[in-house]
């Protein structure tokens, strides 16, 4: 066991269904990782406000 909680991250789709979980967050890198993960699952993107 380390110092830190363990941290994941819930991908839920429109339907509120779990689609994937990743037990394996990297903090330093969690924002770009989720952005691919998304990609990969076919979550298409939101489209930037004016």
């Amino acid at each position: 066991m380390g110092l830190y909680a363990a941290r994941q991250t819930f991908y839920i789709d429109s339907s509120g269904k779990v689609i994937y979980v990743d037990k394996k967050v990297k903090p330093k890198t969690a924002g770009q990782d989720i952005a691919k993960r998304l990609e990969a699952l076919g979550i298409p993107l939101r489209p930037k406000n004016p």
